[in-house]
């Protein structure tokens, strides 16, 4: 190593991704798959190097006054050599301060907890789509007049429409055949019949077996809406590419989204985002997908969209005065060229996974029915026992007037 010359880096510690450590000579040690990344670019340069952690914890953003925050504002300034941790190369960065080779693309997307199970009272109706039960009720009411017309008998509609309603609940279907036009009805009618009950069973078996979830928040446009509507908060970095790029976008919804994030300072750290603290039912995290891939990816509790707004090239922050720009490229292209940056992160993920097994809880494979999946059955049952119950009553009543009446007479 070179002690002629030492180089400073700012850098923005975050857990598994950067990490830095003294070790017993008071030398600073790199961890994470960025920080091991770094480790290697720097003893290919073979300078002494001191890391410098920002202050206020940015990537860097413009403010009104003119300057910049976080690590690039320390370039800007020439108050570093490098800036290094996941920078995105954005345009108005580049005309800003120099970068080197690219070694990474950066795509924002985010991550929501995956919504619950549905237990409607009425669950099983869902077995058919609602246009399937129209489609349904119109072939009884088709069917019912087709058969009174074919048969050509006195039988009324209503009685007609209870026969084949009955039948398609597995009752028996007593009707005489005198003629080819009503066999061949018959015979139609006789495969609906046997469809459409095999359907529904199948369909409900396997409802109640693969149980129905809630659609989740699976793009930009709807959790906007959903921020929008106040069902849910969106947390992101402070001083990030991606908040800039949501407030200026040409989209409403997406500027509306970047509004709403920076007026409710919806502001979190990467150790709030690695810990999963603000992830709820009714938030969303927004990072870069490797990142939430790395802490959120082996959850089955969580679903990381695919729904990404851009991709930026990310790379090393480079002062004007640094003089070892051309080499510090050749490393960083040959680094990644070998797949070294790609390894480092795999290797990091199935760390970090392999040591959060135990806080993984089990799916639940084999579930009992509930009360609540037949609360709408049990509901109709007794709904269909208490009008029964009145008829007969009704019945009873109206006969014993029969027998009075005629008494009287």
């Amino acid at each position: 190593m070179n002690f002629s010359r030492e180089i400073t880096i700012a850098v923005n510690p975050s857990p598994n991704v950067f990490e830095i450590t003294d070790n017993e000579n008071g030398d600073q040690r790199f961890l994470g798959y960025e920080g091991k990344f770094l480790k290697a670019v720097l003893s290919g340069l073979g300078y002494r190097y001191k890391a410098i952690v920002t202050e206020d914890g940015e990537f860097g953003r413009l403010k009104p006054d003119g300057n910049w925050t976080g690590m690039i504002g320390l370039v800007h300034r020439d108050e570093v050599d490098l800036s290094f941790t996941t920078i995105a190369i954005t345009e108005e960065r580049f005309t800003e301060i120099e970068f080197s080779t690219p070694y990474e693309k950066l795509s924002p997307s985010f991550v929501v907890k995956k919504p619950g199970i549905i237990r409607p009272m009425f669950a099983f109706v869902y077995s058919f789509d609602m246009r399937v039960w129209i489609c349904l009720i119109t072939l009884l009411l088709i069917m019912t007049f087709v058969f009174v017309k074919i048969l050509n008998r006195k039988e009324s509609p209503g009685n007609m429409f209870y026969t084949l309603f009955a039948s398609l609940l597995g009752q028996g279907f007593n009707i005489e055949i005198d003629s080819v036009p009503s066999t061949i009805l018959f015979c139609s009618w006789l495969v609906a019949n046997t469809v459409i009950p095999v359907s529904y069973s199948a369909a409900l078996l396997s409802f109640l077996t693969v149980p129905l979830y809630e659609t989740p928040i699976r793009n930009y446009q709807e959790l906007s809406l959903a921020v929008q509507k106040g069902t849910h908060r969106c947390y992101a970095l402070r001083g990030t590419s991606t908040i800039a790029y949501l407030r200026n976008s040409a989209n409403k919804n997406l500027r509306i989204l970047g509004d709403e994030i920076h007026n409710h300072e919806w502001y979190i750290s990467d150790w709030d985002i690695a810990s999963g603290k603000y992830l709820a039912q009714d938030t969303a995290i927004l990072s870069n997908t490797k990142k939430l891939s790395l802490f959120y990816g082996s959850k089955p509790e969580s679903l990381i969209t695919d729904d990404t707004l851009t991709s930026w090239p990310s790379a090393f922050a480079v002062s004007k005065k640094f003089c070892c720009k051309a080499r510090l490229n050749s490393i960083i292209s040959r680094l990644v060229q070998a797949g070294v940056y790609e390894k480092l992160f795999k290797d990091q993920s199935i760390k970090f996974t392999l040591a959060h097994l135990d806080n993984t809880p089990e799916p639940d494979v084999f579930k009992k029915l509930s009360i609540k999946d037949l609360a709408g059955v049990f509901l109709l049952l007794g709904v269909g026992l208490l009008l029964a119950f009145i008829s007969l009553l009704v019945e009873i009543i109206h006969h014993r007037f029969i027998i009075k009446a005629s008494s009287k007479v």
